[in-house]
Parts: structure tokens; sequence; C-alpha cells
């Protein structure tokens, strides 16, 4: 388990920030990590490339680089998603893109305890995470964000549901419970009871 400062988390997201307009009306997703396989960002430019297809509004974010990026852009070209996708690259500050996200997206193909998704609920982020290792100790499918399985059609569906529903998006912004896994002292006495 990692420790995390909540206090710099939610100093660091007050940072002044704004997306680029692209498509109004359009649901600013993002997505946090290192481009490679595991994190599945090929699978889901075609999840997306079906959305936009079906007329849907929608810029995907992409903070982050690696060894996948060229295949990653030569994908968006091949299925015309540059008007939707966007590679930011690198950033010290990731929380003020988290901040003004519509909706954090973690569509790895597996994981160990998926840091990132603990520090986009700490800011109130609605979560739409494949149910990777450690995911369900953050999120209540439903409640604080939005589980599907760890399939292309799962994520398709699961997104697509979102952007039909608005409603439930505001919902799954809940943090209730964050508590538990940022709290140090609850924290401590996990691992004091661990080594006892």
């Amino acid at each position: 388990y990692n420790f995390y400062d909540v206090n710099e988390i939610r100093k660091k997201a007050e940072e002044s920030f704004q997306y680029c307009v692209k498509k109004q009306g359009a649901l600013n997703l993002l997505s946090v990590g290192r481009m490679t396989s595991q994190k599945k960002y090929l699978r889901f430019l075609n999840v997306l490339a079906r959305l936009k297809n079906e007329g849907y509004l929608f810029q995907w974010h992409v903070l982050g680089d690696g060894e996948q990026r060229k295949k990653i852009e030569n994908k968006i070209n091949e299925l015309h998603l540059e008007d939707y996708v966007f590679l930011e690259g690198l950033t010290d500050n990731p929380y003020k893109y988290m901040k003004h996200c519509d909706l954090f997206v973690l569509p790895s193909g597996w994981e160990g305890f998926p840091t990132v998704t603990v520090e986009a609920k700490v800011l109130n982020c609605a979560v739409l995470a494949t149910d990777v290792s450690g995911i369900r100790e953050q999120i209540e499918h439903g409640k604080t964000g939005w589980i599907v399985e760890n399939n292309e059609e799962a994520i398709y569906q699961g997104l697509k549901y979102l952007l039909n529903n608005k409603s439930v998006v505001n919902t799954i912004r809940s943090n209730e419970g964050i508590e538990k896994i940022c709290d140090p002292k609850i924290k401590m006495q996990k691992i004091l009871r661990i080594i006892n």
C-alpha cells in the first residue's frame, strides 16, 4: 500500500487549467500512465473509434509517454481520431487535469494496486476502470465508480452507458470510503496488524 499526501494532491489540483475544446459539448476523458502494453491504450482506441462512428462526442487526453507512443500515434491516425485523442506527454502535475476531467479512465489489462485511481478519487473524479487487481478495494461499482470486465466489448458497453447517462457520471464522482486508503493512521493500523 502506498501513502498519499491528500493535501498536496488537492493543492496541486487548484493550479489554473483548462482543456482545449475541439468539439463543443464533448466529455473530457483522461488517462494517466506509461504508454505500455499493460495500459491497453491500443485496445481503448478501438473502443473510441466505435463510439466516434456512432456520433458520440468526447475528447480523450492521455498523460504519459512510453514505448508504445509511436504505435498509439499511428493507430490514432488509422482510426481517424486526431480530433478526439490528445497525447499530452509528461507533466509534473496530473492533478489539475484530473480535477477538470469529466471521466477518468483506467483501461489497463493488469495492475498491482492502481495508485492513479486513488488520486483521481481524492479529487472526486468519476472513474471508469477495468476489473484489475486492487480496483474493488478502491471503488464500489455504481456508487463511487464504474467497473467493467477486462475486455474490449465490456469497456465499450460501459463507456457508452456513461456517455448516455451523464447523471450516473455525476453520481460516481463520490469519493466515499477513500479515507480508508488514504488516511495514514488507518494504513499504519493495517500494517501493524499484518506484522503482528
